[in-house]
């Protein structure tokens, strides 16, 4: 045993003497040592930091099922412990990689933290929750779904030969429920037609990232109207 009572920071050379070494029973005493009568010892101070935690959990949905957002842990940080030098490095911990399968419903998994590198280093909580929306998926049509004309010079008269679209979307049944004209855009770049000099252009959708388009009637627009004002 060694005392390390007044140890600091940094490399030390402590002596080992007879009366750091213990053996069992009351007859035993250790008359010498020969070998090492000395060991280097590396003395640092103990930290903790809080950190955040990334997710490497996977969550499979079961088949006509879809997970909606972003898996939500808790906590969404820990209180990582130990040397510090290795605790300066840590800025975040992951979960395993553990494999979550056959999801029809919300599901929350509570899922370990795997061990962060470094000697001596630990962390609490152990553990998180995370918390999956999974929801089955459904189809909709929205109709007349206006279709602007972007990036027409102000010299310009111009006009689409159609003015509405309509459109087919996929996603979560809840978000699909609640999905409106307003959380998409649909536009036709009038640059298009000039540059590469076509009669025909589909138009752009920023949608909603939630929801995935499979149908647009029409896919190609003319213009019904392009004409120079002086």
């Amino acid at each position: 045993m060694v005392d390390i009572f007044r140890a600091r920071t940094g490399k030390r050379i402590v002596v080992i003497n007879n009366a750091d070494i213990f053996l069992d029973g009351a007859e035993v005493r250790v008359v010498s040592i020969e070998e090492p009568q000395s060991i280097e010892i590396n003395f640092d101070r103990l930290r903790t930091k809080r950190v955040s935690v990334k997710n490497r959990a996977r969550f499979i949905t079961e088949k006509g099922y879809v997970r909606v957002g972003k898996p939500v842990l808790k906590p969404t940080r820990v209180v990582v412990k130990g040397p510090s030098r290795n605790i300066a490095r840590i800025e975040s911990v992951f979960t395993e990689s553990a494999v979550i399968e056959g999801l029809e419903n919300d599901t929350v998994a509570v899922v370990r933290i795997a061990r962060p590198s470094g000697y001596k280093v630990s962390c609490s909580p152990q553990v998180v929750s995370i918390a999956v929306n999974v929801q089955k998926i459904v189809q909709r049509e929205l109709k007349d779904i206006p279709v602007h004309l972007i990036n027409v010079s102000r010299n310009v008269k111009a006009l689409l030969d159609t003015a509405e679209v309509t459109l087919t979307i996929v996603g979560g049944e809840k978000v699909v429920a609640n999905f409106t004209p307003n959380d998409l855009n649909v536009f036709v770049d009038y640059r298009k037609f000039m540059v590469d000099t076509v009669n025909e252009v589909s138009p752009t959708i920023v949608k909603f990232k939630e929801v995935k388009c499979v149908s647009i009637s029409p896919r190609l627009f003319r213009l019904s109207q392009n004409v120079e004002v002086k």
